[in-house]
């Protein structure tokens, strides 16, 4: 059988700890996790996973939106010496944040300083933040052009987001352009 690429990756667990965090979170119980993480924490019971165990808490704390407290965390990540997938993550979460606050120019160079893909499962929400911010800025072509840049393997994202992109320029007044986007 073929391995593959789509789902996420398995998370080693050195820390017993950090296991239990990740039972509560994979349960869609956030409320478990945060205040397991914190108990961790606080006994520094992570040794092996604390830039992990600190995206995750930025992540449970932007889930219950905490967005100045998982702003915070994340540009703390991004300020340390954090391996390049965290790094990249952390930034990910940050332009996340900046978008919901609706500061568009910050979330926009976010995501400019994520260096490599994500990992498969944050990737199409990176394209699609990506785009969005873009369209919020008015650059519908720029959106457009990160979209066409997708795997065709992914195109049930790349249908909805020109759809968006096609209402958006009709609504302001670009009827011929978002026409065509349409009817692609």
């Amino acid at each position: 059988v073929a391995a593959r690429d789509e789902g996420p990756q398995p998370t080693v667990v050195q820390d017993l700890a950090y296991g239990e965090v990740l039972f509560y979170f994979y349960q869609d119980d956030y409320f478990s996790a945060l205040t397991r993480l914190l108990a961790a924490q606080s006994q520094e019971a992570l040794p092996n996973h604390e830039g992990e165990a600190e995206l995750l808490l930025g992540g449970l704390y932007l889930s219950y939106g905490q967005h100045r407290l998982s702003g915070s965390i994340f540009e703390g990540l991004l300020a340390g010496n954090v391996d390049p997938e965290l790094h990249d993550r952390a930034w990910f979460f940050l332009a996340r944040i900046w978008h919901q606050r609706g500061y568009l120019e910050d979330a926009l160079a976010a995501l400019g300083r994520i260096q490599d893909e994500l990992p498969s499962e944050l990737e199409p929400d990176r394209r699609m933040l990506q785009a969005q911010v873009l369209m919020d800025l008015g650059q519908f072509n720029d959106a457009l052009t990160v979209l066409e840049s997708w795997p065709r393997r992914r195109a049930r994202w790349i249908d909805y987001a020109r759809y968006n992109i096609g209402v958006a320029q009709v609504r302001l007044g670009e009827v011929e352009a978002g026409a065509a986007v349409l009817e692609e």
